[in-house]
């Protein structure tokens, strides 16, 4: 007779390494744990961006029936800021450009008045046909009210022949070239003001 196995057929047994299955299972409460914590803190970002909103809402409305909003009170102030901070940074130039200007000669000729790069410096060019008046005129300078306390750095004497004139004129006549190179002074500029 022959023997018969009634038994129910046995389990396949796997066929992996169980550091494998053991690495799988620790990931999975890894993630399981790392999802659960974020979940938490995320509730109470929430929670805290919840309440910051509402604060926010309830100082709109406050601001709103008072009317005006905080962007726009705090932009006016900004810019009065800067525009006060760009006023007591201006120099004051007609202290220094009045004597340049209202002493010249009649017949004198400014061939360029400015203000140097740097804004410290006002530079002059000016043209005189008789030597005595560009003499004359460096001493009313220097004896300006308004000048006393700055420095004329600079004035140079040239003399060039105008071609215009010799052409019409046929005679050599010369012209004085007077550069003048003002150094500005802080306390002119508050006297200006």
């Amino acid at each position: 007779m022959r023997s018969i196995n009634l038994l129910p057929p046995k389990a396949p047994r796997i066929k992996g390494s169980p550091l494998l299955l053991s690495l799988l299972v620790l990931l999975a409460v890894v993630s399981i744990a790392g999802q659960w914590y974020y979940g938490m803190t995320w509730k109470d970002e929430a929670k805290r961006f919840t309440s910051i909103v509402t604060e926010s809402r309830s100082e709109i409305a406050r601001l709103q029936s008072a009317g005006m909003s905080r962007t726009k009170a705090e932009q006016y102030e900004q810019a009065s800021a800067a525009i006060a901070k760009l006023e007591a940074e201006r120099p004051e130039w007609l202290p220094y450009l009045s004597p340049v200007v209202g002493y010249l000669p009649d017949k004198a000729k400014a061939n360029y008045i400015g203000i140097s790069e740097d804004g410290k410096m006002v530079q002059a060019e000016l043209v005189f046909s008789v030597y005595q008046e560009s003499i004359s005129y460096l001493k009313k300078l220097e004896e300006a009210p308004a000048l006393r306390t700055t420095k004329i750095s600079a004035y140079r004497k040239e003399s060039e022949k105008d071609r215009s004139n010799d052409s019409a004129n046929g005679s050599n006549q010369f012209q004085y070239k007077v550069v003048v190179e003002l150094q500005l002074n802080p306390a002119v500029k508050e006297a200006g003001r």
